[in-house]
């Protein structure tokens, strides 16, 4: 077995020849224990000796490893075999039961082991009981000593002369009101002599004013921690911190919500000691992402934070006191939110200003103002209307200052090397330009809205004066800075309203911050609640770990049937009229009508035909046509936007589940049930809730009741309580159901059991189909590279289709263990594969660079294998021409070759963003400047040379052929917001830069339904997308029913547009433009946005970037200048969307011109 490893060869006392004790371990036995063992051995004159077998592996000794075994066992006087626990007993006995048979020289510390002896003082462990086994084993004649037996569970308090066993034992021993924190621990910390560092910890609690204590016990045994946690029914805790694996997360949780007190996670960092985890840009190591994170945030954990560091590899454990410091400080606030009267709390929202991903927020703050005044906060009631005038326009007389003596005393406390980073991009605080003297003082002023105990306030943008807002390599400014240190001063909790904010996007570490950390920087101790729309978890998850946020789902839009937009549907029935009509003239006529009117709405340029082509084949464009408005048909239509706390009516959410039941109605009705009979399928799923026989009764009532379920104002106030809110999956809810109610505290999912086994037979499919579509349509060959972007939300919806997709690319299959974990790969033989390799690059996201770094290093791998498996392939080709083009570029050697077997791409750790915006016309400069971080195994490549790594992501790209991106939302499409121009855009752009002459296929992997997943072109992604959303009637009322907030989603369509332009001009089409201006209002439209030219000839008009002009925003009083050149159509929209908030604004447009937009009355 080649994990057999000798780990340690310690020398006692410069004995010629010390007796040798051999202690042979699994995995799981803590390094602190080992550590004492080879103490307490040298110092009795051992040479110790430590073999350590892992749980998992080969079932087997080898032949090899059998004579080493034996070689040892001769050699060492004493043998111990440390296998405490059942799962590690079984594995060692299956190893070495047959060569290390128990016997004087051999002791076995098993559960079955007799409580007696060296055995007993093993299995017993701690300090004092070691002691006695090693002075045993070296023949020292010894008293008698019986063995000290630390308790199974108990109730630890470092001044207290033994563990108590409940609660009351506590209290009898020291009888003390002030509110308890409980710190679940292991009982390993004790008997391995490991405890200095929570004696401490323990310490920091009672000398802010609580009580604190730790409590062990085994995770099994639920009875057992409620018994020590329990006095009269009720917690003695007001506060629970876990320092444990939980991997009882799902048996956890219900106990924890008994409780009801918040749960705060600590973890260890493991790769060494305080020194070396604050140099450290991960902060966390990869492999543990499950059990320090996932596992405790199934169990309703949040705010985990690194306390302690394992210095002198483990065997010394240190406490990291800043991180425990703020771990006290927040128990504290949170101990003061459950006892503050609810009279007297204040809360502060930050809403951001840009977008909330599909909430409307004013009339969300309205529900939230009622809900708290209803609750007897001193908050009135505040119409949606008020909010939105408001937001528009803050009166100034509602603004608060935090004074700059304030802010200087804070800025004074941090760290010299932080004051230095911000000061060196924003200078001294005094001359912060948000900054001013009022009454005599220097104070920053913070524009708010108040409403009685609740204010709101717009987050200011990172920067000074510009929008840095993801842009994480500038720190927070002291504007951005004062704010937050307002809100920490001026209210008991925060509410980050909505998807998403700024803070958690900037700098830090991937995992495990740093307190001093931009990204943290700003929270202070502040407990923050951050409502999240349930269908954006990966982005969830950086919210909620990035920004120490009890995160609370809310509901997605109504997600509605989109049916055909009247103008298609009288063309889909005259198609019908004229297939059904028999061969003559009227069967002539109605194809010349209906020819005509695909052609005028453009329906054939969706599919890439010229209306000649149309003309000279009718019946194949029909062909070709049907699909497509079957998909049109089915598209699914987000009608309006969510509001938060507040439940859709009941014809609302029928709509919803008619989307959900699209399986049973593909049954009953066909696969083109939405395009031929969409009538019956809706009467028939209303009958369902109708008639309790109805074969979807149901199912269709369950959903209904799930959707009318209210608990998001509930989790709000609760959260506000200093409650525990109960954990609970996200996702879409017409493909999870699982993720409703909402008003949960979101949760991710395991990494390491991506991807599935079902995703990989998805994954083979589609693949397989996308790869046998591209063949066709080049002469049989394959592409040289396919470019997959990977993004930490999609991965949680399919859970892992797209990794799965390179895996087939490359002809590799995962192999799975029992509980359908990937613990290895299979290289296909290319006989079996039956075609040549694909080889790939990854570009990945930050949010995917922090949550799923053991996903990237299995790709790494599976390239590794791929290229090595046979003489010569694509892969192993690739891998050569970017080594030669790096070498030639003056690249090392070495970093050569490991930048040319690299895959996967990214940004630096800690940063976040693609870099490229609509309306850039350096958009592949900046993708390659900002994306070109190469990663290998699942980290950062080491420091390499200025222009290494772009050189390096442009040499691969200059061999891609194609690039993908997965769609899996019912939400989330191609048009809904930057990302998607950002980052499959951002390939094409960059590309192009890098050299590449050919452009970049572009394809969207439609992942919805996974039953029926599908690979388009992204530009017939782009054409659905419009034709059922923007440009269908249904939406667009839908959207102006919500006022402002709708004016703003038509705004982000119009944007993403102008994105696409920018950065892939094949996929938005001219035709398109003019289609889209036409949503706006018409007074406004033709000034700002005129009519592309027609086109030339009857073929399809290639896609051309409308003219571009600057535009200046000037809001008084203070002036924000756009960072980039607007097209007309999106400064058309920021007009419109200001005139509709009602604020005095300029538009000052290039040519000089000044319109004034004034207040409206």
């Amino acid at each position: 077995m080649k994990h057999l490893l000798a780990c340690c060869l310690l020398l006692a006392g410069g004995a010629a020849q010390a007796a040798t004790l051999w202690w042979v371990t699994s995995d799981i036995t803590p390094v602190a224990r080992t550590a004492m063992v080879e103490r307490l051995g040298r110092a009795a004159g051992f040479d110790v000796v430590h073999t350590e077998f892992p749980l998992s592996g080969e079932p087997a000794l080898t032949a090899t490893e059998r004579d080493d075994v034996r070689q040892r066992l001769a050699q060492a006087a004493v043998v111990w075999v440390d296998a405490p626990h059942a799962l590690a007993a079984r594995r060692l006995e299956a190893l070495l039961g047959a060569e290390l048979p128990a016997g004087p020289r051999v002791v076995w510390a098993t559960p079955s082991a007799p409580p007696r002896g060296v055995a007993g003082y093993l299995v017993a462990g701690g300090e004092h009981n070691l002691a006695q086994a090693v002075a045993l084993a070296a023949g020292r004649p010894v008293a008698a000593v019986p063995i000290e037996r630390w308790p199974l569970k108990g109730v630890y308090h470092p001044d207290a002369p033994a563990p108590f066993d409940s609660p009351a034992a506590l209290r009898a021993w020291r009888h003390d009101d002030r509110p308890l924190v409980a710190v679940l621990v292991h009982r390993a910390n004790f008997v391995n002599g490991g405890a200095a560092w929570l004696d401490r910890w323990l310490r920091m609690f009672e000398r802010s004013g609580l009580q604190a204590v730790a409590v062990f016990c085994p995770q099994a045994d639920l009875a057992g921690l409620a018994q020590l946690m329990t006095v009269d029914g009720r917690p003695m805790a007001s506060v629970i911190v876990t320092h444990q694996l939980l991997s009882q997360a799902a048996a956890l949780q219900p106990l924890f919500a008994r409780w009801d007190v918040p749960v705060l996670s600590t973890l260890p960092y493991r790769k060494g000691d305080e020194a070396a985890w604050s140099a450290d840009p991960a902060g966390l190591a990869p492999a543990d992402v499950p059990p320090y994170l996932v596992w405790p945030e199934a169990a309703g954990a949040i705010d985990p934070v690194v306390v302690v560091a394992m210095a002198d590899g483990g065997r010394r454990v240190d406490l990291i006191d800043r991180q425990a410091q703020a771990v006290v400080d927040k128990a504290m606030r949170l101990v003061q939110l459950q006892r503050l009267p609810v009279a007297g709390k204040r809360v502060v929202a930050m809403v951001y200003p840009q977008t909330t991903s599909f909430l409307n927020v004013p009339r969300s703050l309205a529900r939230v103002s009622e809900g708290l005044a209803e609750a007897g906060y001193t908050v009135p009631a505040v119409s949606a209307a008020q909010w939105e005038a408001g937001l528009a326009a803050p009166a100034p007389g509602e603004a608060a200052t935090l004074p700059l003596a304030v802010y200087m005393h804070w800025w004074s406390g941090l760290p010299v090397a932080v004051r230095d980073r911000i000061a060196a991009r924003w200078g001294a605080p005094g001359r912060s330009p948000s900054v001013v003297t009022r009454d005599g003082e220097r104070v920053f002023v913070i524009s708010r809205l108040r409403a009685g105990h609740l204010s709101v306030v717009l987050q200011p943008p990172r920067g000074d004066t510009g929008t840095d807002d993801h842009r994480a390599t500038a720190p927070p400014s002291h504007r951005y800075l004062a704010t937050y240190l307002w809100a920490q001063h001026a209210a008991d909790a925060l509410i980050h309203f909505g998807t998403h904010g700024t803070q958690e996007w900037a700098a830090g570490k991937a995992r495990g911050l740093d307190v001093w950390d931009d990204a943290w920087l700003p929270l202070g101790d502040l407990p923050v609640i951050y409502p999240y729309i349930v269908d954006n978890v990966g982005e969830a998850m950086t919210a909620k770990r990035r920004g120490r946020a009890l995160l609370l789902s809310h509901r997605t839009p109504v997600l509605a049937v989109a049916g055909l937009a009247p103008a298609v549907g009288d063309v889909h029935e005259l198609l019908h009229q004229w297939s059904v009509a028999e061969p003559g003239p009227l069967k002539a006529a109605l194809q010349q009508q209906a020819a005509g009117r695909l052609v005028a709405h453009g329906l054939h340029r969706d599919l890439g035909w010229s209306a000649a082509r149309v003309a000279a084949d009718f019946n194949g464009f029909v062909a070709a046509l049907h699909p497509h408005l079957d998909a049109l048909a089915q598209a699914v239509q987000p009608q309006g936007l969510a509001v938060f706390g507040q439940v859709p009516d009941a014809a609302q959410r029928r709509r919803t589940v008619l989307q959900a039941l699209r399986g049973p109605l593909r049954e009953r009705f066909g696969d083109q049930w939405a395009l031929e009979r969409p009538g019956e399928a809706a009467r028939w799923v209303d009958a369902a809730f109708d008639d309790p026989t109805h074969p979807l009764a149901e199912r269709a009532r369950a959903l209904d009741g799930l959707l009318a379920t209210e608990g998001e104002m509930p989790a709000l106030l609760h959260a506000l309580a200093g409650g525990f809110v109960t954990a609970g999956p996200g996702g879409d809810p017409v493909r999870h159901p699982e993720s409703l109610p909402t008003g949960r505290n979101l949760v991710g999912l395991d990494p390491a059991r991506l991807p599935t086994p079902a995703a990989y037979g998805v994954a083979t499919a589609l693949f397989d189909r996308w790869l046998a579509g591209w063949r066709t349509a080049h002469q049989g060959e394959v592409p040289q590279r396919v470019a997959l972007s990977l993004w930490a939300g999609e991965t949680v919806r399919q859970q892992g289709v797209m990794e799965a997709q390179a895996l087939v690319a490359l002809g590799v299959q995962p192999v799975w263990d029992d509980s359908g974990r990937p613990t290895g790969l299979r290289v296909i033989p290319a006989a079996e594969l039956g075609r040549p390799r694909v080889d790939v690059l990854l570009s990945i996201t930050g949010s995917y660079r922090d949550q799923f770094p053991a996903l990237m290093a299995l790709l790494d791998k599976a390239v590794a294998a791929a290229a090595a498996a046979e003489p010569d392939n694509p892969i192993a080709a690739n891998d050569r021409a970017v080594a030669d083009t790096l070498l030639r570029r003056g690249v090392d050697p070495a970093t050569a070759r490991t930048l040319a077997r690299a895959r996967v791409f990214g940004n630096l750790p800690g940063a976040y963003g693609s870099g490229v915006g609509a309306g850039q016309s350096s958009a592949g400069e900046r993708f390659l400047a900002q994306m070109s971080q190469p990663y290998v195994d699942g980290v950062a490549a080491g420091t390499l040379a200025p222009g290494a790594a772009r050189a390096s992501l442009a040499a691969h790209l200059r061999h891609t052929d194609a690039a993908m991106l997965s769609r899996s939302s019912n939400l989330y499409g191609v048009l809904t917001s930057d990302e998607p121009f950002q980052y499959l855009g951002g390939l094409a752009a960059a590309a192009k830069v890098a050299g590449r002459t050919v452009p970049v296929a572009l394809y969207v992997s439609q992942l919805q339904d996974t039953s029926a997943a599908t690979t388009m072109p992204a530009a017939q992604a782009v054409a659905i997308e419009l034709r059922s959303q923007l440009l269908h009637p249904a939406w667009q009322a839908a959207m102006r029913a919500e006022g402002a907030a709708g004016r703003r989603e038509v705004g982000k369509v119009l944007h993403a547009l102008r994105g696409w332009q920018a950065a892939a001009p094949g996929v938005v089409r001219a035709d398109q433009w003019h289609a889209a201006q036409g949503v706006l209002p018409r007074p406004l439209r033709p000034a700002v946005v005129a009519p592309p030219a027609p086109a030339p000839t009857p073929e399809p008009t290639p896609a051309t970037e409308p003219p571009r002009h600057g535009i200046l925003l000037v809001k008084q009083p203070d002036a924000v200048t756009a960072p980039e050149p607007l097209s007309r159509a999106l400064a058309l929209v920021l007009m419109a969307l200001l005139v509709a908030s009602g604020a005095a604004w300029q538009a000052r447009v290039s040519t000089g011109a000044t319109v004034r937009f004034p207040r409206r009355s």
